[in-house]
């Protein structure tokens, strides 16, 4: 038995890589599943992978599973005197052979089908049980002959034929399939005198890298993707695969990942475009101003240019949560903006700036000196940063992703501050000034008091009573009568025009023309007036002459 299994692979591996003749080609080799068992659906589901003959009523003999395959399989049917034979082989490297025979045989080829018992009975592949056991062909058998009976039996397709007449009279072929991660082909004969065909299809596993390229999914209601990670090399292992990840993206296009309600906040925010509360309904376009409220205030407002979706999930606003000391931090927004802090002491009247990235409103010093911080005196301008203080806010700008705190000067020890004020200033665009000097010369801020506020300038009512006649002086057929009106009791020269819709008549058109024909007759008489005395007098000098 052992001399006869060696010479039936020996036979089978002489068949498919040496008497062929590698013929590379784009075809498909046929790909059946690697069986998991030795179910007769598994073996069934491989057989009709390679032959157009059903696998229904086939007879089955298999091997053991191992390495979680089944190791080896045998099948057969015979339909009439055609006979179609399966054999596989599934090896713990991951190389896999099926063997397929088709022949239009004897009786006795039949009968010692149908006498196997189990796998381990092989005498079925010799081939020379072939050569005497089917049909001889007529002497005119071509290779169109064979390519036509070829793919009447099998599903694999091949490229072109070849005569083969080494060893024996047969056409042949050889069809090669690879991957970065494996080698395949699919070796078909077709015996030039005999009725009997071979398909034998082959599979060796190279060495392979995987190469993990990005995936993203598409963006989900709920503004995520999955990004997950594709082999291109198809290696069949997970070696090196990055773990998937979630992203944001912008589900409804509208420029925003998030709403307000996204914002990492300890206060409920109030999303403002331009002035104007924000639905997420429309889509921005170019710069627009941004305004974030809390409870109708402001607390962060910059001009955004909408080139890329703003996330608002990684944005972080986070207001005091002392009662005697305003701060603010705002992290996400990559734009130059403007805090609106609040005043909580009414001595205050300066703010420390640390410019960078915050977590925590502690990670200000409380003398305003460590490393990227500032104070700013308000209203007060230092570098690129400027305050002022407006109904007990401090209005701060020039910040990017920063933290701000208002800052409390310490009481000095050993010196009594004694501040005094110059009278306020005029009201100019809502603010007005003074100066506050402390006499003790103590070189603190400590209680210093405000030296700006918020104010209410008079209105003026402009006085337009200075006009000019209405123009023309009656009603034209337009019904319109303009005039211009200045007024000088407000600052510079204000200058309106006015209309006025009036009632045309026909009847001021023929007082017209009366005054215009009078005007033209008196005009006539006057030249003739003045034409006859110029005559008398030329007939006057004559006369004398």
């Amino acid at each position: 038995m052992k001399k006869e299994v060696v010479l039936i692979i020996g036979l089978l591996v002489v068949m498919t890589l040496i008497l062929f003749k590698p013929h590379i080609t784009g075809n498909v080799v046929l790909n059946p599943s690697v069986p998991q068992d030795c179910s007769l659906a598994t073996i069934q589901g491989i057989w009709d992978t390679i032959f157009k003959e059903s696998s229904a009523g086939i007879t089955t003999f298999n091997g053991t599973i191992v390495n979680g395959k089944c190791s080896d399989y045998l099948a057969y049917k015979i339909v009439g005197e055609k006979a179609y034979v399966l054999f596989g082989l599934e090896s713990s490297d991951g190389s896999r052979s099926i063997y397929n025979i088709y022949a239009n045989a004897s009786s006795n080829y039949t009968n010692l089908l149908k006498n196997i018992t189990s796998i381990s009975n092989k005498t079925l592949l010799y081939l020379t049980d072939l050569d005497n056991n089917t049909k001889k062909r007529s002497s005119s058998f071509t290779s169109n002959d064979a390519d036509t009976e070829f793919k009447s039996i099998f599903k694999q397709t091949p490229t072109s034929w070849q005569a083969n007449i080494t060893s024996f009279s047969a056409f042949v072929f050889r069809d090669n399939e690879s991957s970065p991660s494996k080698q395949r082909s699919a070796s078909g004969s077709v015996d030039a005198n005999y009725s009997y065909s071979y398909l034998a299809i082959n599979e060796i596993p190279v060495a392979c890298s995987p190469s993990w390229i990005e995936v993203n999914s598409s963006c989900r209601v709920n503004e995520t993707l999955v990004v997950w990670y594709n082999d291109t090399n198809s290696c069949g292992s997970l070696t090196g695969k990055p773990v998937n990840i979630t992203r944001d993206c912008d589900y409804n296009n509208d420029s925003f990942i998030g709403n307000s309600s996204s914002i990492n906040s300890n206060v409920n925010l109030d999303f403002y475009v331009n002035g104007v509360p924000y639905t997420f309904s429309a889509l921005p376009q170019a710069t627009r101003l941004i305004d974030l409220r809390d409870n109708g205030i402001p607390r962060v407002i910059w001009n955004h240019t909408f080139t890329a979706p703003l996330n608002l999930r990684l944005v972080t606003i986070k207001k005091q949560s002392s009662l005697t000391q305003g701060s603010l931090i705002v992290n996400g927004i990559d734009y130059q903006k403007t805090f609106i802090v609040d005043k909580l002491n009414s001595s205050s009247n300066s703010v420390c700036i640390k410019n960078r990235h915050l977590d925590n409103i502690s990670e200000i010093s409380q003398s305003c000196s460590a490393s990227n911080e500032v104070k700013l005196p308000c209203p007060g301008i230092s570098s690129s940063y400027s305050c002022l203080i407006y109904n007990s806010t401090f209005i701060v700008s020039g910040l990017t992703n920063s933290g701000v705190q208002e800052f409390l000067d310490q009481q000095p020890v050993s010196c009594t501050v004694n501040w005094t004020c110059s009278p306020w200033n005029d009201c100019i665009s809502g603010t007005r000034v003074r100066v506050c000097i402390d006499r003790s010369n103590c070189g603190t801020n400590y209680s210093k008091p405000s030296e700006s506020e918020a104010c209410s300038s008079p209105i003026c009512v402009p006085d337009y009573s200075t006009c000019t006649p209405w123009q023309p002086s009656l009603c034209p057929e337009t019904g319109k009568q303009m005039r211009t009106c200045t007024a000088t009791n407000c600052p510079g020269i204000l200058v309106k025009n006015e209309t006025l819709t009036c009632t045309y008549s026909a009847t001021n058109t023929k007082i017209k023309l009366i005054i215009t024909v009078l005007i033209g007759a008196a005009a006539l008489v006057g030249g003739l007036i003045v034409y006859l005395i110029s005559r008398r007098e030329k007939e006057g000098d004559v006369l004398s002459y």
